[in-house]
């Protein structure tokens, strides 16, 4: 085989990258403290400086998230490629630019981070890089185990993936509830056949991998009709 060098991705791209995963650390922890917030004021019991000290952290967590994704979406503003990308996961339902009231994070520059500084890949590959891909173990006869994610890849695009995962199979009607497409929604028809809603969910995170990377490769704007169309 020819030798052919290897090419790194823009530096602007890495630059992007660094700033969308710095995304990710306070909105866990904005995560953590609305659930600490809840698990006390469910019992009616904490006390008011207390629960404004959660509050005043949440807020000031939000607001460094917000001047971060602010700050991502204004670099695609400048840069032709990353502005392509952003407008076109935007029309995805779940994947906001910016983050929407009640959430942590923007997960359309979160995505675009982790994926714009990879080579190309195809649809499969992207899967197998959120670690979406399904891992078998067999040995003859006496080591069947069942199928499982193999969890291997990127965590940081898994994660990114998951909550527009759910936000699409509550907001999208084709992937989830009835709708004008023959049958059940993607996920409804995937717990008709067995599957838990946590499986279904995982299995929609890896059919909106494959619509991203139709839509980025050929620069159309989110189409349910196409990616869950029934079988």
């Amino acid at each position: 085989m020819d030798f052919v060098s290897w090419q790194p991705p823009r530096h602007e791209l890495f630059g992007f990258r660094a700033l969308t995963r710095e995304v990710q650390a306070p909105s866990k922890t904005v995560a953590a403290a609305r659930n600490r917030l809840h698990a006390i004021t469910a019992t009616q019991l904490a006390p008011a400086v207390l629960i404004g000290a959660l509050e005043r952290q949440i807020a000031h967590n939000q607001a460094l998230i917000n001047e971060l994704v602010a700050a991502a979406v204004a670099q695609t503003e400048s840069d032709p490629e990353l502005a392509r990308l952003l407008a076109r996961t935007d029309s995805v339902p779940g994947f906001a630019a910016k983050p929407a009231p009640g959430s942590e994070q923007g997960a359309a520059v979160l995505v675009i981070g982790e994926l714009s500084v990879l080579p190309p890949m195809t649809a499969r590959q992207w899967v197998a890089q959120a670690g979406l891909d399904v891992r078998e173990e067999t040995s003859g006869s006496s080591l069947a185990r069942r199928p499982r994610l193999s969890k291997r890849g990127n965590k940081r695009l898994r994660e990114a993936l998951f909550y527009p995962a759910l936000t699409a199979a509550r907001c999208c009607p084709a992937a989830a509830a009835p709708c004008s497409l023959p049958g059940a929604g993607f996920v409804d028809r995937l717990v008709a056949h067995g599957k838990t809603r946590l499986q279904a969910i995982v299995a929609l995170m890896r059919k909106l991998l494959h619509g991203l990377h139709a839509m980025w490769r050929n620069d159309e704007d989110f189409d349910a009709e196409k990616l869950f169309a029934p079988a």
